[in-house]
């Protein structure tokens, strides 16, 4: 078992140096996801992330990278599919939306594994390549996941506001 990465606690931008290094250097980075694209794999600020270097030319559909947007901001999401001159379709798992035209030069790493609910899981093992198969094809149950999970986020929102509201601090 890993030790929890102490990069966890920087921010993306602050950590993009560090993590090139370290992976030009050859070594895996592990750090905390933030964010929920990557529901159900990934849980936000509990599961972690295990990336290593890669050609960003030899990468395929279902991996999941390090990429950085041209806006700047730094993104972990799955291959979905590679276009004929090269860029690569990405989407996060809870979410619905290509993001096209992703060029090599923006991804950064892939993940050679995901450290969940303190279990190691390598990204070549069965159970996950099952899980990318399955959530791959299964829109209907993607959509019907994303409905449930921000459905659920927005009542559980709704309720807190409510209780604040009815018991407010003194």
């Amino acid at each position: 078992m890993r030790k929890p990465s102490v990069l966890s606690a920087y921010p993306m931008d602050e950590l993009s140096g560090i993590i090139c290094e370290f992976v030009e250097q050859g070594k895996e980075v592990v750090f905390t996801a933030k964010g929920h694209s990557m529901r159900p794999l990934l849980r936000s600020d509990k599961d972690q992330v295990i990336l290593k270097a890669c050609n960003p030319d030899a990468l395929g559909d279902g991996e999941v990278i390090l990429y950085r947007r041209d806006s700047g901001g730094y993104v972990i999401h799955r291959i979905v599919s590679r276009n004929k001159n090269g860029t690569y379709n990405l989407m996060g798992d809870s979410q619905t939306q290509l993001e096209r035209g992703i060029r090599p030069n923006q991804i950064l790493a892939v993940a050679c594994g995901f450290i969940i609910k303190n279990r190691e899981i390598a990204s070549s093992g069965k159970k996950y390549t099952r899980y990318v198969s399955f959530w791959s094809r299964s829109k209907t149950i993607r959509r019907l996941y994303i409905f449930l999970f921000y459905g659920f986020m927005r009542l559980r929102y709704l309720a807190a506001a409510a209780f604040r509201k009815i018991f407010p601090k003194k």
